[in-house]
């Protein structure tokens, strides 16, 4: 082996072993998320199965007591968690990423008061999704109209997931007065008239049915 070739072997071994650290970090990083991720709403799920849940240092401080009923039976099987954290993460990002965080915590509870409703889905996925299988009736707009598509903004998506699992934790207490619906302020639909305004909150206007459905 002449000269040449014993100067260009160490040069290749760090080709190689950059090329394979480059394919192989962001592999082992999303399933090292994934996995931290699963244990997050494995754990949850386990503290909601105690006995003693009730008593717990939790139900003292009212952290838990926004959709207590809704926390225990999505919990006790913590994919299905993960995956109505992933449905209420993308409504919160491609609904309100530009609100603030009280504006995108108010739409998250908006999907939260549906889901407990009687009109509407039993579950969060199902909620965001309804009538998306049609060209008209989707009721959130990103899901029939081709934004989710669309890259996403990192930094916005992260804070809607973590503004997600905050609201599913249960760690906001209700302020849109049982609102179930809204709209941007530079619209005024139709439906408003069969409904009462709560709040306006941000570039959005919040409204509930006329008669109490959901106690806050």
């Amino acid at each position: 082996m002449n000269l040449k070739s014993y100067t260009l072997l160490p040069w290749a071994i760090v080709v190689i072993c950059f090329t394979v650290a480059f394919f192989t970090f962001p592999v082992i990083s999303k399933n090292a998320l994934q996995k931290r991720e699963e244990n997050f709403w494995a754990i949850k799920a386990k503290s909601l199965q105690n006995k003693n849940y009730l008593n717990n240092k939790y139900r003292k401080t009212n952290i838990l007591d926004l959709h207590s009923s809704f926390q225990r039976s999505y919990f006790y099987n913590y994919k299905s968690a993960i995956e109505q954290h992933q449905c209420l993460s993308e409504a919160i990002y491609y609904e309100a990423r530009s609100e603030s965080l009280i504006g995108q915590k108010a739409v998250a509870e908006v999907i939260l008061n549906r889901r407990k409703s009687k009109h509407f889905p039993n579950t969060i996925c199902e909620v965001v999704f309804q009538g998306s299988d049609r060209k008209t009736g989707c009721q959130f707009s990103f899901t029939c109209d081709g934004s989710i598509s669309g890259e996403i903004e990192e930094k916005n998506w992260k804070r809607s997931q973590n503004i997600a699992k905050l609201i599913m934790i249960g760690g906001v207490r209700p302020f849109t007065e049982s609102s179930t619906h809204y709209h941007t302020v530079d619209i005024s639909p139709p439906w408003i008239n069969d409904l009462k305004p709560t709040r306006k909150i941000g570039s959005h206007m919040f409204y509930r049915f006329k008669f109490r459905e959901i106690s806050d």
